[in-house]
């Protein structure tokens, strides 16, 4: 039962419908008679909840409308009302299929359940061989059936028809009188027309409007009463792969704006892309290569009280340590005469470092060639000082070698002391080499121990240096243990005696990492000034969509759908065109970076490998990534969404009468 107390509208100032009051039986075909601007479609509007009223009351088996919430009114037009318009109002990108099926999707109806039911009313009203038709190849009757065949699939208590038969001729009016007439016997039917001559045929009930006001109500013919069943608001939503159907087939109708507007948006993408792979593969070819020299498991222990110098009673208590394997205070010479035996042809400086006791502390150990050395009087030399020693260049494959010949002979270390005419001399066996350009000695630490208790005083050590030798402020130590809770409780145990212990290593690393996340944040944002322009082309694209669908909103809100489904329609255009923004980028971004690395390599690359540089040894400058690669498609997606929030927003608050008048 449908009753309508004493209800209002008005247009502005102008009272379009007044203190309406009217009582509706299910059987009923009731016809509203009246003149063009009478009332008669907007109170038609009212009822379905497509417009709003004033005052007054709707009471739909007795549940009164006064308080639904835009939820509960979608889900009243869409299950217990049907609504057939003049113009059909078919959205034109869907099949008649679809279009009569789309109010079971809106329910939130299987795919699979809502195409049997639509077909059999498409059966029904004589569609069968058209269900699969475009709306523009119908004729005017075939389309209005397609409309009471949408109106009905939901099997609706009440059927709204607003003049049904306005754009058809009288044979095709008449068989949709029929099918009214047929409905009529199971539903509440209000159909709105100019024509008396059908109303009095057909209506079991004839209203005449005039000016808003109910001028006449009559009984036609008998009215059969049905039992009215209670309202049930609470109904499924529709489901995402209805929504994204429909996106899809708006982005192939408008496929050139797609494609400009996801390219537009791309070439930001691409900066971005390209400047992570950049900076990827340069942070990596850093930390790798810190990691042939840096050791993990060296730490070092300062002392934070103003002396800053460790006691005798400090390093004992550090040794002492179950973690501790290695240990020693940290010194150099640099730079210091060097020759062979008595020949003066090498004069350059080298600088004299230290080895720790253990073999597998030696950060560089992973690229020297020969052996470690085993006592005092065996020294390993880098290849820049076992070339200058040679006079010549050093090729890969005379390493060997050369180390070889090299073990024939002893090299001394001629240290001047300036303030006695006196010099220090050492001879030592070069046992290997390591792969690096600079002039570097390195010992064992006891006798380099040895060899600077002679230099302690001396001028040319005060001149380069200073006082000290020893730096005693820094304990190096080594630890054979990477557990993060052994090696916290070690630092607990030096903070009691006011020292502190630090990876050196991992202290690097992070700064590395921070330097490299501070330019990434500069050079993304930088980059990103192209995406906030591209984001602006996709918010005007959604809402130049959403301009262009007033009808199509008009319709969906119409048959059910919604705000929240609005919204999703147009939300999923967006993150769709994110998605094919990234997608594209990414493409691009991967050929530009194998290129690149391709001339990098052909070119800098190949210089690197010439000159023994172990820099880029697997040629990869720019370094290509999953984690990026994701990321920037979840971003490039929530930002096209984003740029789509204000237009979709703005469509799912159209109001479905204002949205068909627009169109």
């Amino acid at each position: 039962m449908l009753t309508i107390n004493g209800l209002n509208k008005y247009y502005g100032s102008f009272h379009a419908l007044k203190d309406i009051n009217l009582t509706i039986e299910e059987g009923e075909l009731v016809a509203i008679l009246g003149e063009s601007g009478s009332g008669k479609s907007t109170l038609l509007n009212v009822i379905s909840g497509l417009d709003t009223f004033e005052t007054g009351e709707i009471i739909i088996n007795g549940v009164s409308t006064n308080k639904f919430t835009h939820k509960e009114w979608a889900i009243y037009r869409n299950h217990y009302v049907g609504f057939i318009f003049q113009e059909y109002n078919l959205i034109d990108h869907l099949t008649v299929l679809e279009n009569v099926e789309l109010p079971l999707l809106l329910q939130g109806e299987k795919a699979n359940i809502a195409r049997e039911k639509a077909k059999e009313k498409c059966r029904l009203l004589g569609l069968s061989n058209h269900m699969h038709k475009l709306p523009n190849k119908l004729s005017g009757g075939q389309q209005q059936r397609v409309a009471i065949a949408r109106a009905l699939v939901t099997e609706p208590k009440v059927i709204l028809a607003d003049e049904p038969t306005g754009n058809l001729d009288s044979e095709n009016a008449r068989i949709i009188l029929d099918i009214l007439k047929v409905l009529a016997k199971n539903h509440i039917v209000v159909l709105v027309t100019h024509d008396e001559e059908y109303a009095q045929e057909y209506a079991t009930r004839i209203v005449i409007l005039e000016d808003g006001r109910i001028v006449s109500d009559t009984q036609n013919k008998k009215t059969r009463y049905e039992v009215s069943q209670p309202l049930n608001l609470k109904r499924p939503n529709m489901k995402p792969k209805v929504l994204w159907k429909f996106a899809k087939n708006n982005l192939k109708k408008r496929l050139l704006r797609t494609i400009f507007t996801s390219i537009t948006m791309s070439l930001g993408l691409i900066a971005i892309f390209l400047i992570i792979f950049l900076l990827n593969g340069i942070r990596t070819e850093i930390t790798s290569l810190l990691s042939k020299y840096l050791p993990k498991d060296q730490y070092i222990v300062e002392s934070i009280i103003n002396t800053g110098e460790l006691t005798d009673s400090d390093v004992e208590f550090i040794l002492g340590q179950n973690i501790v394997v290695d240990a020693y205070f940290p010194f150099s010479l640099q730079p210091i005469k060097s020759n062979k035996d008595d020949d003066e042809f090498s004069k350059e400086r080298f600088y004299l470092q230290t080895l720790p006791l253990d073999r597998s502390n030696f950060a560089l150990n992973h690229l020297l060639y020969g052996d470690f050395p085993e006592n005092n009087k065996q020294v390993i030399i880098s290849r820049g000082l076992a070339e200058s020693l040679l006079n010549h260049t050093i090729k890969e494959k005379e390493i060997n070698e050369v180390l070889k010949n090299m073990r024939k002979d002893h090299y001394s270390i001629n240290i001047e002391r300036v303030s006695v005419s006196q010099e220090l001399k050492e001879d030592f066996l070069v046992v290997g080499i390591v792969n690096r350009n600079d002039y570097a000695v390195y010992m064992l630490h006891p006798k380099m121990e040895e060899l600077l208790t002679h230099l302690t005083e001396t001028d040319i050590i005060r001149f380069y240096y200073s006082n000290k030798v020893v730096d005693r402020s820094k304990f190096h130590v080594f630890l054979n243990t990477t557990d993060e809770d052994k090696i916290i409780a070690m630092q607990k145990k030096l903070a009691e005696r006011d020292l502190v212990l630090t990876n050196p290593t991992k202290q690097l690393y992070q700064s590395i990492d921070s330097f490299f996340d501070t330019v990434l944040t500069i050079l993304v944002s930088t980059a990103g000034v192209s995406l906030v322009i591209s984001g602006i082309l996709v918010g005007l694209m959604i809402y130049i969509s959403v301009l262009e669908r007033f009808k199509e909103i008009g319709i969906l809100t119409a048959i059910g759908a919604r705000r929240g489904n609005i919204r999703s329609l147009f939300i999923f255009e967006s993150a769709f065109i994110g998605f094919l923004s990234a997608f594209i980028a990414l493409v691009i971004s991967v050929l530009l970076a194998m290129l690149i690395n391709i001339i990098f390599d052909s070119t800098i690359g190949s210089l690197f490998v010439l000159y023994n540089i172990p820099l880029f040894e697997e040629a990869k400058i720019l370094k290509i990534d999953g984690l990026t690669i994701i990321v920037v498609y979840l971003i490039a997606i929530g930002y096209a969404i984003i740029c789509g929030l204000i237009p979709s927003y703005m469509a799912s608050r159209l109001r479905a009468i204002e949205a068909l008048r627009r169109e």
